[in-house]
């Protein structure tokens, strides 16, 4: 079943295949766990918000329309299922320095980065995420983040500007 494309899972899904939908969620799980856990810096809430998207997309797959792709689709739930929980919070919590490391990455560099990335807004670091860490084009991004493509633009050159100035006055040079 590794062999189908998403639309084709997505049908049969819809049509209560389980092993469709979790060969979906196979195929979708990591990458979305690794987006939301950057985007939180908590892994339990990661694992929580990634389970939920899955439960939503489970639950609403005959409304999937196939205007996006399956994956934009999916992130879009896990990015609103982040926004949900923010709502929920009686209290903005500042995120830490603890956001993992990123696999093969230099722990110093990796550090610092993810320490920038802590200090952004939300919407800088999930854009910058998005795009950058996840390939996402900018449009889909819009879509996922429910923004005008101009707004996802300014969050992304806000959010690269933050990272570069942080960078920088950590010791950080432009190659």
């Amino acid at each position: 079943m590794n062999s189908l494309n998403d639309t084709v899972l997505v049908g049969r899904a819809a049509l209560g295949d389980r092993r469709a939908f979790d060969a979906l969620v196979s195929r979708h799980a990591l990458p979305l766990r690794r987006y939301l856990l950057r985007l939180t810096g908590d892994p339990p809430l990661a694992d929580d918000l990634a389970q939920e998207t899955f439960i939503k997309a489970y639950c609403r797959i005959g409304t999937f329309g196939g205007l996006a792709g399956f994956r934009t689709w999916l992130f879009r739930i896990g990015y609103n299922a982040f926004c949900s929980h923010r709502r929920g919070e009686h209290e903005a919590a500042e995120l830490d320095d603890s956001l993992p490391a990123a696999e093969g990455a230099d722990p110093d560099t990796a550090h610092d980065v993810q320490a920038a990335l802590a200090r952004l807004r939300t919407e800088e670091r999930s854009a910058l995420l998005l795009h950058y860490m996840e390939d996402f084009p900018v449009a889909k991004v819009a879509a996922i983040m429910h923004m005008p493509v101009g707004t996802v633009k300014s969050h992304l050159k806000r959010g690269r500007d933050k990272l570069e100035t942080f960078l920088k006055q950590n010791g950080y040079e432009k190659e």
